[in-house]
């Protein structure tokens, strides 16, 4: 299925392109993706509709309203990336942005490889160029008339290729590696979750149509930025002669530790550059406050005079400074780097998704609600020296048309198109038709209370034949549950196959786990995870729906823990599991951080001591990985790459050699995130069949599926037998 702005369920899902309307107001477009089988391809899609007819239709329910035409079109089978998540998911179109003209549209794309371009389309035509090289990845860009500035990162298409390589070219065949973690031994070129690392890219523009470096004149040197992924931002001012970035500071060089395998801490700071002689000069007057929810932006003024950034610290009355991160946007002038708070935070407000400067007394912020199609603005005025917000924003800053994307638990994401000068609404977009046709079941919130008097969320599916007075299979998906999204699968595409599961004849429980009302321990694996699921089981066998001896559970990553964990603590509970791209707490998980800080927090945080002397007595005790002889229930593993291969090993390894009833699902080029759709089809493909066999006693009627169920077939016979032993060995008693 198609999903506006990203690709489903991104993380942060903060990227998209909400009904860009073109200059002239004429147009407006749209971005979809979706997954392509069987070509195993992510398809972006840039929709372009009029803005005439649509509000025409709007306003008059008698007409039809157009169809979207499809501008252009991007394909690739990518992966989003540990380090790239931030950005864009995977996604293959992004960042489209107008000419001045209203003519013609940039965007970024993955035309068929996993380095980003900057592409042109023209509307008469439809016509799409590239304008930067194929072997450059750009990661963030910004234009002024036909001039661009961009940032580009190291080569990612080469980046997939040697991800997992251990020797070749580049890597020294004999090297010391005391003190270098197994990761970086084993695959130096792979990254791991390079989201918080240093990142240097490299300034770069489109000057005259033609991509070109920007040089530090005074150096001859290439303008090389130390930044982080979470910090990515270039800003170009409307002459094209300037341009506003983030980085550790002017020409400094990206200072990833590969030896202690943790990024060294950095201050960023907002700076400037300009072009044509390459200099650059960090902005002192506005530090940047501390990380947090949100994105950075600056908009330039008309005169170029001025600029707003956000998430900053500035001087309050009397010179006092402001408290860290209170000042979401500020003005700065730069003749004189005087800086002045425009609107300070409010840890209630959305993120600022956009930021203009249109006029010199006005200034007009788009925000959004974190992981929800809501969006909001705000217009600040100008009144000598300070900022005032609108109360009513003035017509000349709406828009004609203003979009929104409607979806809930059972309903798909369609696009809804709102006339604001009349309120009059309608929908002008279903781009999942196909979804009708299809009985899909119910969805609905599902709350209960556990034993420590918490009441807890989740979302129960039902099959679309759901029968009351019927004992169901459950099964028991884990790591969170968004209420006001379409529940197609579950929290993400790892681990989860919601509907899919449903349509066997089981239901499915999307639990929302509570969070730590401390600091975290090792008791959270009980509190905030075995305690949630077990009591939902016990309310839902209460009323009548479930049959408590079929319920299985799943999770990956954070939540891979808790399932270990209750797997091993009440073994009796679930009859089959699922655990995927996740380290369940392990020796080799933990001796794979010594030589970064992670690993003392690792142990500190889910064990309490490090595995040597009296605190190896505590990890017996509180580690499940290390208590897998108590586990009766068969476990399917499905490790996504090497890096979690390893993670996972020392609990499947266990469960292997003691006879017990596993299976393992490898994948070598997959991530933490499974993106690419034929991956996420064989992954989701398996654990509807593991769990319809273990709890249902079902197998499909597919030939290509005959090894798979020989295989499973034995391991039950095997879990009978000793089920035989261990009823006669208590018969005996």
């Amino acid at each position: 299925m198609s999903y506006f702005g990203t690709v489903f369920s991104s993380a942060p899902d903060d990227l998209d392109d909400d009904g860009i309307i073109s200059p002239d107001g004429r147009h407006f477009i749209k971005v979809t993706h979706r997954g392509v089988l069987p070509q195993g391809l992510t398809e972006g899609t840039i929709w372009l509709f009029d803005t005439a007819t649509i509000k025409k239709g709007i306003n008059d329910s008698k007409l039809d309203v157009p169809k979207p035409v499809p501008l252009a079109r991007m394909a690739a089978a990518v992966n989003g990336g540990l380090g790239v998540y931030v950005l864009d998911a995977g996604n293959t179109i992004s960042a489209p942005q107008w000419a001045e003209d209203g003519r013609h549209l940039t965007f970024v794309g993955r035309n068929g490889r996993v380095n980003r371009q900057i592409f042109g389309v023209d509307l008469d035509s439809h016509t799409v160029n590239a304008l930067t090289p194929p072997t450059q990845d750009v990661l963030a860009y910004a234009r002024s008339g036909n001039e661009f500035v961009y940032l580009v990162g190291a080569d990612a298409d080469l980046q997939a290729d040697q991800a997992w390589v251990s020797a070749g070219p580049g890597i020294p065949d004999v090297a010391v590696g005391t003190g270098t973690p197994l990761m970086s031994l084993l695959y130096p070129h792979f990254r791991g979750n390079a989201s918080g690392e240093p990142l240097e890219v490299e300034l770069w523009r489109i000057h005259d149509d033609r991509a070109v470096q920007v040089i530090d004149n005074r150096t001859g040197a290439p303008v090389r930025i130390s930044t982080k992924y979470a910090s990515l931002l270039v800003s170009l001012s409307h002459d094209a002669t300037r341009a506003l970035t983030i980085g550790e500071d002017t020409g400094a060089e990206a200072s990833t530790d590969q030896s202690r395998g943790a990024a060294a801490s950095t201050k960023l700071h907002y700076l400037m550059f300009e072009l044509n002689s390459g200099r650059g000069t960090s902005l002192d007057s506005v530090p940047i406050g501390r990380e947090s929810a949100g994105r950075f932006r600056a908009a330039w003024a008309p005169d170029d005079r001025t600029v707003v950034l956000t998430r900053v610290m500035v001087t309050g009355e009397g010179g006092v400074p402001l408290e860290r991160s209170s000042c979401e946007i500020a003005q700065l002038r730069l003749a004189t780097t005087e800086a002045r708070c425009v609107s300070r935070s409010d840890q209630k407000d959305p993120s600022i998704f956009e930021l203009e400067f249109p006029y010199p007394d006005l200034i007009r912020a788009r925000y959004k609600v974190s992981r929800q199609s809501v969006y909001s603005a705000k217009v600040f005025r100008g009144h000598g020296s300070s900022w005032v917000t609108e109360k009513h924003p003035p017509i000349k800053t709406r828009p004609a048309i203003e979009l929104s994307v409607r979806e809930n638990l059972n309903e798909p994401p369609v696009l809804l198109a709102t006339d604001p000068s009349t309120g009059h609404f309608r929908q002008i977009f279903n781009p999942n038709p196909q979804l009708a046709e299809i009985a899909l079941g119910t969805v609905s919130v599902y709350r209960w209370k556990d034993a420590h008097g918490r009441e807890d969320t989740g979302g129960l599916v039902m099959p679309a034949d759901f029968t009351r007075g019927k004992r169901y299979s459950l099964v028991i998906q884990t790591h969170g549950f968004n209420s006001s999204k379409f529940f197609r699968a579950g929290y993400s595409d790892t681990s989860n196959a919601g509907r899919a599961i449903a349509g066997r004849e089981m239901l499915v429980l999307q639990v929302q786990e509570p969070h730590s009302q401390g600091e975290g321990s090792w008791r959270d694996g009980v509190e905030l995870g075995m305690d949630v699921y077990l009591a939902a089981i016990d309310k839902l066998t209460a009323e009548g729906i479930v049959d408590p001896t079929k319920v299985g559970i799943a999770g990956y990553s954070y939540s891979g823990w808790l399932v270990a964990t209750s797997l091993t603590r009440a073994p009796k509970r679930f009859a089959a599991a699922e655990i995927a791209n996740s380290d369940p707490v392990t020796l080799t998980g933990y001796y794979e951080y010594v030589g970064t800080p992670l690993a003392k927090a690792d142990a500190d945080f889910y064990v309490g001591a490090r595995p040597y002397g009296e605190g190896l007595k505590t990890w017996l005790e509180r580690v499940p990985s290390l208590s897998t002889d108590k586990i009766t229930a068969p476990v399917l593993f499905q490790p996504a790459d090497p890096w979690h291969l390893l993670g996972i090993w020392d609990m499947y390894a266990a469960m292997l050699d003691q006879g017990k009833q596993v299976e393992l699902q490898y994948m070598r080029t997959g991530e933490h995130n499974i993106r690419k759709p034929l991956q996420v089809l064989a992954h989701q493909e398996m654990i509807v069949d593991w769990f319809d066999f273990w709890l249902n006693g079902h197998e499909e009627k597919d030939s290509t599926k005959t090894e798979q169920y020989a295989r499973w077939r034995k391991l039950r016979e095997a879990q009978s037998a000793i089920a035989g032993i261990r009823q006669t060995s208590s018969g005996g008693h």
